[in-house]
């Protein structure tokens, strides 16, 4: 059950990624803020269920997904090799959209410092003017998605997959 819950977690974690990259993609910055805290929330709950993943695999004498369906009876082995390829998919396309997500927050970033982008060239739409108020307050919102995109690294559940 644990397992499964973190896998739902971090299929719900993936989407948040990509509603965050989204909003910067679109060139929406309104909703910066809601997309970092909803970020921060999705990665709490995966800590939270690594966490209580850890506990349950460890009390059964287990250190990996792997080892534990090899020695589950049927139909256990195969629900577990099934959330091992499906743990293992996520734990790569979160890690990939978190990259872009936060080369997108950099180069925004930048461009509001008056730097040039690093990662993403396109052509954006007209902005309005904006003085230093606004130009502070999306900062601080692209300064929020970093934030909450850094804590997501997943070694714990790389090792539990190995």
């Amino acid at each position: 059950t644990v397992v499964a819950q973190e896998r739902r977690a971090l299929e719900h974690l993936l989407f948040r990624l990509h509603q965050a990259r989204e909003v910067r993609t679109a060139d929406d910055e309104r909703f910066l803020s809601m997309a970092a805290d909803e970020l921060e929330d999705a990665a709490a709950t995966v800590r939270e269920l690594e966490a209580a993943r850890a506990a349950v695999i460890g009390r059964l004498g287990h250190a990996t997904l792997r080892s534990l369906a090899a020695d589950a009876p049927e139909p256990y082995a195969s629900i577990f090799t099934d959330h091992h390829r499906a743990l293992g998919r996520l734990a790569g396309e979160v890690g990939a959209t978190l990259e872009s997500t936060q080369e997108l927050a950099v180069d925004r970033l930048a461009e509001l410092n008056g730097e040039g982008c690093r990662h993403y060239r396109r052509t954006r739409r007209a902005r309005r003017d904006t003085d230093e108020l606004d130009r502070a307050v999306v900062a601080a919102g692209y300064e929020s998605v970093l934030n909450a995109s850094s804590s997501l690294r997943l070694p714990s559940l790389v090792s539990f997959l190995a």
